[in-house]
C-alpha cells in the first residue's frame, strides 16, 4: 500500500508532526510505503522525513497526487482551502485527521474571548459578541468571517472520510454536519518508557505546554496561592503570554514557588515528569485528545486536570488522577491538596495511570489505521 501525506508544515514543530513522524514509522513497519507532501513556508526539519521513502515539497497538490497516483491520501494540516477542493475530486481517496478545533471554531480554540470559558456552543452568530473571527496568527492579526469557516468546512465534508483522536471530537464533527459514518475514532498512542530511577520530589508539581491562555496556567497560578501544603510549580513551556504570566506570578507573590523552563527535548520531558509529584493540565480550551497528559501517565505520574474536550477518555477520575471543572480555582486546589498530602495515594494513581497507559499502545494504533486505510482504498477503487 502507497500512501501520500499532506500538511502544511515539514518541521517538527507539534503534536501534528510528532504524530505524523511516528506514525508513519509505524506503518513503514508494516510495510507500507508512504510520501511526504509538505508546506515549504516554515522551517524545514529533516528529521521530519526520515520515515518516508519520498518526501516533496507542497508545490501543486493536485499535480502532485495526479503524478504519485497513491491508494490513499492522509491529510492533516492544510489551510488551502481550493487544495482541499481539489483532493475531494482526486484519482485517490482522502482521509483526513483533525487536529484540532479550525473547523468548529472561528477563534481555532474553543473558549470564549472575554470571559475565557470552555465553550460548548456549535459555530454561529454568537462567535461575534465574544471576538470570534479576531485572533492572532504567524502573519499578525487575523480575521474570520462564518461564511468563510463554512467553505472551508464544507471543502473537507466533501473528503472520504475524518480520523479524530477522541469521541468528543467525533461529536463536534457531526454536529457541525460531518457524515457520521465517516468519522472514525482512532485514539492517540503512547510508548511506554522505561521507569526512571529518579527520586519524586512530593512537593513538586509540573505544568507542560504552550504559554497560551487556553492551557489554563493563569488559574493553576491563582490555585497555587490557596494552597496549605508547602508547595512548588515547574512550568515548561513558551508562549505569548509568557511575559503576562511571569507578570501573574510577581503579582502573586509566587516568586520563590514558581519555576519557568524552556522545552526540552523527549528525555528531558521524561525525567521532568518522572521527578514530579503530578501534572497538572489545566485547559480551559477542549483538548481534542491530551497527548501530554497521557504521556505522564505512561511515566507513572498522576494527572489533575480539566474535564474539557477528549481528556477524560483516557484520564479515570480517583483512579489515576483527578477531574475538575475547567476554571474552578478552588476544585483544583483542592485535587492539588489531596495529593500533596497524600504521597503514597499519588503514588498508587501513578502506578495505575501507567497501567491505563499502557491500553493506548502504537501497535494498536497503526494496526487499526492501517485496516482503515485499506478499507478507504478498496471503497475508492469500486467508486
Amino acid at each position: 500500500m502507497h500512501v501520500t501525506w499532506v500538511n502544511d508544515s515539514g518541521g517538527a514543530f507539534g503534536g501534528c508532526e510528532r504524530y505524523i513522524q511516528e506514525t508513519a514509522a509505524l506503518l513503514a513497519k508494516r510495510g507500507v510505503q508512504s510520501t511526504l507532501l509538505h508546506g515549504v513556508n516554515d522551517w524545514f526539519d529533516p528529521a521530519q522525513v526520515t520515515p518516508f521513502a519520498r518526501s516533496f515539497p507542497l508545490v501543486d497538490l493536485p499535480r502532485q497526487v495526479a503524478e504519485i497516483r497513491p491508494d490513499v491520501i492522509y491529510l492533516h494540516r492544510l489551510r488551502d482551502r481550493e487544495a482541499v477542493e481539489a483532493l475531494a475530486s482526486a484519482p485517490s481517496p482522502t482521509l483526513r485527521f483533525v487536529h484540532d478545533h479550525s473547523l468548529t471554531c472561528l477563534r481555532e480554540h474553543k473558549f470564549t474571548g472575554p470571559r475565557r470559558r470552555t465553550c460548548t456552543d456549535p459555530v454561529g452568530l454568537r462567535c461575534y459578541p465574544c471576538l470570534g473571527p479576531i485572533s492572532r496568527g504567524p502573519a499578525g492579526i487575523q480575521f474570520r468571517t462564518l461564511a468563510g469557516l463554512e467553505r472551508e468546512r464544507r471543502a473537507s465534508q466533501a473528503l472520504a472520510g475524518h480520523v479524530v483522536g477522541s469521541q468528543y471530537m467525533a461529536g463536534e464533527l457531526a454536529r457541525h454536519g460531518f457524515a457520521e459514518d465517516r468519522i472514525h475514532v482512532h485514539p492517540l498512542h503512547v510508548q511506554l518508557p522505561e521507569l526512571l530511577n529518579v527520586e519524586r520530589d512530593p512537593r513538586r508539581l509540573l505544568f507542560v505546554g504552550q504559554l497560551v491562555r487556553g492551557k489554563g496556567l493563569d488559574y493553576l497560578l491563582e490555585a497555587m496561592t490557596k494552597l496549605r501544603q508547602p508547595a512548588k510549580l515547574r512550568v515548561i513551556g513558551r508562549g505569548r503570554q509568557e511575559g503576562e504570566l511571569k507578570a501573574q506570578v510577581a503579582n502573586l507573590g509566587l516568586y520563590d514557588r514558581v519555576e519557568f523552563m524552556p522545552p526540552t527535548d523527549r528525555e528531558g520531558l521524561h525525567r521532568e515528569m518522572s521527578s514530579c509529584l503530578a501534572l497538572v493540565f489545566p485547559s480551559r480550551a477542549p483538548e481534542t485528545f491530551g497527548l501530554v497528559g497521557l504521556e505522564a501517565l505512561a511515566a507513572g505520574t498522576p494527572v489533575v486536570a480539566s474535564q474539557v474536550g477528549g481528556i477524560s477518555e483516557w484520564l479515570v477520575d480517583s483512579s489515576c488522577g483527578h477531574l475538575f471543572p475547567s476554571g474552578d480555582v478552588d476544585s483544583l486546589a483542592q485535587c492539588l491538596e489531596e495529593l500533596l498530602g497524600d504521597p503514597d495515594r499519588a503514588r498508587q494513581m501513578g502506578e495505575a495511570g501507567r497501567a491505563r497507559a499502557a491500553e493506548f499502545s502504537p501497535d494498536a494504533h497503526a494496526d487499526a489505521l492501517l485496516e482503515l486505510l485499506q478499507r478507504t482504498s478498496e471503497s475508492g477503487k469500486r467508486q
